[in-house]
């Protein structure tokens, strides 16, 4: 019976935790902060907890007309992604920064050339 128990209690613990993981985001606009464009600088960009299902993300947001892009970083749902958009997500500690995209924005821009012309 105590076997049983302590045995139900590691199951129920083993499918909760992931739902309870936590992390930390960027948070911040580069249209009310320069330094969270392009040229990323963490040195004042105010850093935010971020739970599931919501995920730290750098989006990409479309102008008209074309030009610049603002950029949104934060821990955000997926309302921001639009067809239009580009919407890189990540799921640890500070990912949200510039570095840790590049890898993911030339994959993406490769996948849209692909897309595009093969």
């Amino acid at each position: 019976m105590e076997s049983s128990l302590f045995f139900a209690v590691v199951v129920v613990g083993s499918v909760l935790l992931p739902l309870a993981q936590s992390f930390r985001c960027y948070n911040c606009s580069s249209v009310q902060q320069k330094h969270c464009g392009y040229e990323f600088n963490n040195t004042n960009i105010k850093l935010v907890d971020c739970q599931t299902p919501k995920t730290c993300k750098k989006v990409l947001l479309p102008t008209v007309g074309g030009g610049y892009e603002p950029i949104q970083r934060g821990c955000l749902d997926n309302e921001l992604c639009t067809p239009l958009s580009v919407c890189l997500s990540c799921e640890s500690d500070m990912c949200n920064s510039a570095s840790n995209f590049r890898i993911t924005l030339l994959i993406v821009v490769l996948s849209l050339i692909n897309l595009f012309y093969c």
